[in-house]
């Protein structure tokens, strides 16, 4: 297992800058850790498409509410 770090800057910056939308910060947070934790070698085409119809969800349902 690679031992990998995210610098916490990033991650700070990441949440002072989503203007509260935490469907947005967790979104852009995950794609991080996922980039960072996985070879570039991989499908990034399908990993994105299925995050984003993930985090599309869940705002949408955020907005029903």
């Amino acid at each position: 297992m690679i031992d990998f770090r995210i610098n916490e800057q990033i991650i700070r910056w990441v949440r002072e800058n989503c203007k509260n939308n935490k469907i947005i910060e967790e979104f852009i947070i995950d794609l991080i850790y996922e980039e960072a934790e996985h070879s570039i070698k991989g499908n990034w085409r399908e990993i994105y498409k299925k995050k984003i119809k993930k985090y599309l969800k869940e705002q949408s349902e955020s907005d029903e509410n």
